[in-house]
């Protein structure tokens, strides 16, 4: 996916978190409100990179008692006049148009580009960068094909939970296999999409924090991993043409 065929976002300041991995509990409901109120603080837009819910198996959950902790402090949000936006990841791909309309919260698609501070940043979920890993790249594909997506939500929603549970023990396992190589993000398509002119790649997905210089003919830039908001509460926020890492957890 070239830079020309993704959204574009102009922003002054902006908070960004990833794979928040809400999951009905206490503590990162919490964490999850902290959030929100720091945008409403800072009259902040808010960018997800994927993962906000450990498990969407469809908008009949916003019926559901799972999150509607969650569903309604983003409504209440949205109301208020904070900006959110996400990009579905690999847990909650099956967000749809009910949820936009029932929360305000505006899905994109695989990635966006937000430009900040004269910078261009190319920002994803990030599963799309493990391409070493051909059996989850395969298995996406099928998932997020429009039939599949149809199929799955027809079904009744136990047996759609059923099917998921299934899918992430069998992931769990097989990332137990997995070499080193093939869970961890490939250099080459990252220099692949610094060289279409961006200045930071930046993603989540990979639950392990990093930043480095990458280099391609006639560029340079940053590729960076955001640390998992689910482990403390970590977000990136941008303002006055500064950024810094903020934890809730600490």
């Amino acid at each position: 996916m070239t830079g020309s065929q993704i959204p574009v976002i102009s922003l002054d300041q902006c908070i960004i978190a990833t794979d928040l991995h809400c999951n009905g509990g206490a503590q990162r409901s919490i964490w999850f409100r902290s959030l929100l109120n720091r945008c409403r603080e800072l009259s902040s837009s808010l960018l997800l990179l994927g993962d906000l819910f450990d498990l969407w198996c469809g908008d009949e959950q916003l019926e559901a008692a799972d999150y509607q902790s969650e569903i309604d402090l983003l409504r209440h949000a949205t109301n208020s006049g904070t900006s959110i936006s996400i990009i579905p990841g690999n847990r909650d791909f099956l967000l749809g148009q009910r949820f936009e309309a029932a929360t305000g919260v505006k899905i994109l698609g695989d990635a966006v580009e937000i430009q900040w501070a004269g910078e261009r940043w190319h920002c994803s979920h990030g599963d799309l960068l493990g391409t070493e890993d051909h059996g989850y790249q395969r298995l996406r594909r099928v998932l997020r094909h429009p039939l599949t997506r149809s199929v799955l939500t027809s079904l009744p929603m136990v047996l759609r939970k059923g099917l998921a549970g299934g899918i992430r023990s069998g992931s769990r396992r097989s990332i137990e296999k997995k070499t080193k190589v093939k869970m961890q993000p490939d250099l080459r398509v990252v220099e692949g999409i610094l060289a279409q002119g961006y200045d930071r790649i930046l993603c989540g997905h990979f639950h392990v924090s990093r930043r480095e210089k990458v280099y391609c003919p006639g560029k340079e830039g940053v590729f960076q991993v955001l640390e998992p908001f689910e482990e403390r509460g970590a977000y990136l926020l941008l303002r006055d043409r500064a950024e810094q890492i903020e934890w809730w957890g600490c």
